[in-house]
């Protein structure tokens, strides 16, 4: 089983989040922000072709991160920040669906000074640049504090699986994040 500090991405086609692990709420160290506001409703990456709505994501019963249900649509997980306020706001998606490429296909193509844009509920839109992409290692040594403690500034986190796809585990070696920070 993953470490139990690891926030599992979606993507893992043909398994379960279930399957994925507990893991640690990273509610516990990112700082808590007022999202009794709608939740955001739509992401674009142009530089890899994504224009996709935007679920919202909790933890289930086993702590784990929920996937998307629509293998072309991405989510926010409702613990995190909102895109533009301050923290590591997350949203997920799948790499590849049961039939092929979905929504984070491309996620690892994406550079820095890419721009990704939320679009929000009220039709607001706050825009981000790439900073960077790590690919994660699923165990005990994954950066849960880099991927989602506090940060001074409003922040993004996009994540998906990476590595191989381990049917034994019923998940993926490792996640992709790409990091990036709002334009002001």
């Amino acid at each position: 089983m993953p470490d139990t500090r690891q926030v599992p991405a979606t993507g893992n086609a043909g398994a379960s989040a279930a399957s994925a692990g507990k893991i640690q709420d990273p509610s516990e160290t990112a700082p808590s922000a007022d999202t009794s506001g709608a939740a955001p409703v739509r992401i674009s990456i142009p530089a890899i072709g994504v224009d996709a709505p935007l679920e919202v994501l909790s933890l289930n019963a086993e702590d784990s991160l929920e996937p998307p249900v629509a293998w072309d649509a991405a989510g926010w997980y409702d613990r995190s920040p909102l895109p533009g306020e301050r923290g590591p706001s997350v949203i997920a998606g799948h790499l590849v669906a049961p039939d092929g490429p979905a929504v984070f296909v491309d996620l690892g193509a994406l550079g820095p000074g890419d721009q990704v844009t939320v679009t929000q509920a009220d039709g607001s839109i706050d825009t981000f640049a790439v900073d960077r992409t790590i690919s994660a290692e699923r165990t005990d040594s994954f950066p849960t504090e880099e991927i989602y403690g506090p940060t001074p500034d409003a922040q993004l986190r996009l994540i998906t699986c990476d590595g191989e796809y381990d049917p034994a585990r019923g998940h993926w070696t490792r996640n992709m994040v790409v990091f990036a920070t709002a334009l002001q």
